[in-house]
């Protein structure tokens, strides 16, 4: 399977040379990442998690949570992030919050983490998911610039008052 990958980025040539030539790897792929977490493989489990994005195998929701919940060091936190979002897992609305929450106040004034859970609420694009947006968009507490990208998440920047030009300089 590594020689599949090649180490280059995963595309979806890639995911098409990987899927022909390994048929099962949708059903296999989750109990591959979860023994490269268990024995520490971090440069695997990286490659394989966004193949795993693009093959989308039942469980790997679930999987990036625990992953995102034990709080790995070693691991692309915003990569996972990402993935959740990419994934539309609607479970994952409270950990997004809880790593946005931990995350930005030390990211400022270049939030990225934080910017990737506002995106992934956004792409979730559930009630819950929405919900949990608005209020980062509305609570004046946070620094404009991450408030401005929850709102654009919303469509709602506009209705808030928000100049983008402002915010552009800010971001």
């Amino acid at each position: 399977m590594d020689v599949l990958l090649e180490g280059g980025p995963v595309d979806e040539a890639t995911v098409s040379r990987v899927t022909a030539s390994e048929p099962e790897i949708r059903e296999v792929m989750v109990s591959w990442l979860r023994e490269f977490i268990s024995t520490g493989d971090w440069i695997r489990f990286g490659r394989f998690i966004n193949l795993a994005a693009y093959i989308r195998p039942n469980g790997l929701g679930e999987l990036i949570r625990e992953v995102l919940d034990s709080d790995l060091s070693p691991v692309n936190r915003e990569d996972l992030v990402e993935i959740l979002g990419e994934i539309q897992d609607s479970c994952a609305v409270s950990v997004l919050v809880r790593i946005f929450e931990h995350s930005w106040p030390g990211e400022m004034p270049f939030p990225s983490l934080s910017r990737k859970c506002i995106e992934a609420l956004g792409a979730i694009g559930t009630e819950e998911s929405f919900a949990a947006a608005r209020r980062i968009a509305v609570n004046e507490s946070y620094p404009s610039p991450l408030r401005w990208y929850a709102a654009i998440e919303l469509g709602i920047e506009d209705e808030l008052g928000f100049d983008e030009d402002e915010m552009l300089c800010e971001a």
